[in-house]
């Protein structure tokens, strides 16, 4: 079960997004704990420049591999940073398993 919202802050940010995952069939190997990744990424975003944290499409591939899905991708496969890099998107969210 994936349990998440879709706002992270009351400003409406998509930063901070909380994410519950349980039960499954132990694709995760250490389950029960609480996992903080950094904002480490500066987006430009419409209110102006925003720190992020890793893409979510990397728990959604995470997710679907867990389900037996072969996949390294969902959604976008790259977002332009700041400062004219591109931030990969694709491949599982790191510490999951």
């Amino acid at each position: 079960m994936v349990w998440t919202s879709e706002l992270g802050t009351p400003e409406h940010q998509l930063h901070h997004v909380p994410v519950v995952l349980a039960g499954g069939t132990g694709y995760f190997d250490k389950p029960g704990r609480y996992i903080y990744w950094r904002q480490t990424n500066v987006v430009p975003g419409p209110l102006g420049d925003e720190l992020q944290g890793p893409p979510h499409n990397r728990l959604l591939v995470s997710i679907a591999r867990a389900m037996g899905v072969d996949t390294e991708a969902v959604g976008m496969t790259s977002v332009p940073l700041k400062d004219g890099a591109t931030l990969d998107c694709t491949g599982e969210l790191d510490r999951l398993r």
